[in-house]
């Protein structure tokens, strides 16, 4: 977004229209980076059951329940956690934060969808 406002005002030469977007793009990356930091655990415990896609989460605030979704952006890995029926919990894990076994471990039971039993499956 800074290349783009330095060229609108390069083009336009409106100093209010480069004000406004390099303010727009500094809220935006305080804003991804407190969420970021809100849903990141700073140390703590991890319990995966890949069976069950089952993760408890111990750190700061333990967040237990059924894997249903991940993302991988870059060097963070995103989870959202099913904590009950109508609630989920984000969880995010940054890759310089664990060993590089430890970190090719969460994303391989984060991103391997789970199997499904041909025999109980009705469209196969």
């Amino acid at each position: 977004m800074s290349v783009l406002s330095f060229a609108t005002f390069l083009v336009s030469a409106h100093l209010f229209s480069f004000l406004f977007i390099s303010i727009a793009t500094v809220l935006a990356f305080l804003l991804f980076y407190k969420i970021t930091q809100n849903t990141t655990p700073l140390s703590g415990t991890l319990l995966l059951d890949c069976a069950d896609n089952y993760i408890e989460v111990h750190s700061e605030k333990v967040v237990t329940g059924n894997l249903n979704s991940a993302r991988l952006q870059f060097s963070v890995l995103s989870l959202k956690i099913r904590i009950s029926q109508e609630k989920s919990e984000t969880i995010q894990f940054l890759a310089s934060s664990m060993s590089e076994k430890d970190w090719r471990r969460l994303c391989r039971f984060a991103l391997n969808k789970k199997h499904t039993n041909p025999q109980s499956d009705p469209n196969i």
